[in-house]
């Protein structure tokens, strides 16, 4: 090789070096080249945390909430009381009047130990939109009274029936009355509008008698002397003045 062309070389092998300056400049660019390429790409560590946060914060919510969600889906009908005759019957259903307030509810899935005629005391499932279910139950008349031979509800089961009360939409049991002496029955209905008495023998259960009492008339003489005889209750012997303190005012027939 030509002397002045080696010592060219030589003097230009000479002038490139690697300083630790260099070093450290080289490896700023390194550090700044990938600091931008973790903020343009997806798995960033901010936005990848901030997920996974998000995700477990969803996740211990739902967790914590599914019982009371599961059981407001799942929620199990109310229970309510019930007590009164049963006046109708159809397939599984019974048609339950009480008699102190004169209500009526259907019920269904009456089980075969039921008929018309028993008065029951218990509880159903109200299911709002659907049939209401029966659930526990006690019959309170199926028992003899007075060394009768026949019981309270078979008594009532002769009177509904001889009385065709299936026609009716609002039937009432009034009262249940036993007759020791003359051994009978006297069942009093409130079919609708009507009144109906059946009276029925103890020991054959034939129906004696069907009565259909009407309201009647005020008797005005009878309506003015309890009016008077009221007035003169509510004076006072001293001052001769009503006093209206310690009675009704007036009393009304």
């Amino acid at each position: 090789m030509d002397k002045k062309l080696q010592k060219a070389k030589e003097d230009y092998q000479n002038q490139i070096q690697f300083t630790d300056e260099d070093r450290h400049q080289v490896l700023e660019k390194i550090t700044e080249a990938r600091h931008t390429k973790s903020k343009k790409g997806i798995f960033h560590p901010f936005p990848v945390a901030s997920a996974l946060i998000a995700t477990l914060l969803v996740g211990f919510l739902f967790i914590n909430n599914y019982d009371q969600l599961f059981k407001q889906n799942t929620a199990s009908p109310s229970s309510e009381s019930v007590e009164g005759y049963i006046v109708k019957m159809e397939d599984q259903q019974a048609l339950i009047t009480n008699s102190n307030n004169e209500t009526s509810i259907w019920i269904t899935d009456i089980p075969d130990s039921l008929d018309i005629g028993h008065q029951i005391e218990g509880s159903y499932e109200d299911h709002e939109e659907s049939a209401n279910v029966l659930d526990e139950y006690e019959i309170t008349n199926n028992e003899t009274v007075d060394d009768s031979q026949m019981t309270k509800d078979e008594a009532v089961r002769i009177a509904l029936t001889e009385a065709n009360t299936s026609d009716y939409e609002k039937i009432v049991i009034r009262n249940v009355i036993f007759n020791k002496n003359e051994q009978f029955w006297s069942i009093g209905i409130d079919a609708n509008d009507s009144a109906i008495i059946i009276n029925i023998d103890d020991q054959t259960g034939e129906v004696l008698s069907e009565e259909h009492p009407e309201a009647k008339d005020p008797n005005l003489d009878e309506v003015l002397t309890n009016y008077e005889e009221t007035i003169t209750s509510l004076k006072n012997e001293n001052t001769q003045e009503i006093n209206f303190d310690s009675k009704m005012k007036l009393k009304t027939i």
